[in-house]
């Protein structure tokens, strides 16, 4: 199922996860949401859990300001900022800076990827909701969802040539440009699944 809403010149689809027949398009818009910000390989669902890259194994460590102190130490004396000369000091500050980098742009990963964990939930029908509701991971939520309703390559092509078969004969009131956009549709899902040639015109 679709909704559609318009902001001035941005038109924005959500499709709806509730049934076998809408997963396609679903994940697709997943996927493509995902990839904007650089998420997919941390919640790619044909990944298993444990060949998935972890967000978390990325978040840059920080480093005290006495790992920057180059010369003989004494005793049990904690090196800090202030023990730092000159030559010691540029070069924590130089790794400062980029480490402050290197933490906004995870931030924003870890930011991403928790609207990104909302948007799953937020797009899938409410009665789907209790397949999802004590799982925290995007990853594993979108496991869950497609164990449940990805259709298999045989249900998949028995759902493609029913709308095929509906579809070949025009109804006598049907909106012919409504009607073309169906057959466009439907001849590129069946290309997408390598069943063009079963297309007989």
């Amino acid at each position: 199922m679709a909704t559609t809403n318009s902001d001035l010149l941005i038109t924005k689809t959500t499709v709806i996860l509730d049934e076998p027949s809408d997963w396609q398009k679903w994940i697709f818009l997943r996927k493509d949401s995902a990839q904007r910000n650089d998420l997919w390989a941390y919640v790619n669902p044909d990944i298993a859990s444990e060949s998935l890259l972890r967000l978390e194994d990325e978040k840059p460590a920080k480093k005290e300001a006495g790992i920057f102190y180059g010369r003989e130490r004494e005793g049990d004396t904690v090196y800090d900022l202030e023990h730092l000369n000159e030559h010691e000091y540029r070069k924590y500050s130089a790794w400062y800076s980029n480490y402050q980098k290197e933490l906004t742009k995870f931030e924003k990963k870890e930011l991403a990827l928790r609207q990104f964990n909302s948007e799953i939930a937020t797009t899938i029908s409410e009665r789907r909701l209790q397949w999802i509701m004590n799982l925290d991971t995007p990853h594993a939520r979108l496991r869950k969802l497609k164990s449940r309703l990805c259709p298999s390559t045989a249900e998949r092509e028995t759902q493609l040539l029913a709308r095929y078969v509906a579809i070949r004969q025009m109804p006598k009131r049907a909106n012919i440009e409504a009607w073309l956009d169906s057959w466009e549709e439907l001849l590129e899902l069946m290309a997408a699944a390598d069943m063009a040639e079963m297309v007989l015109l």
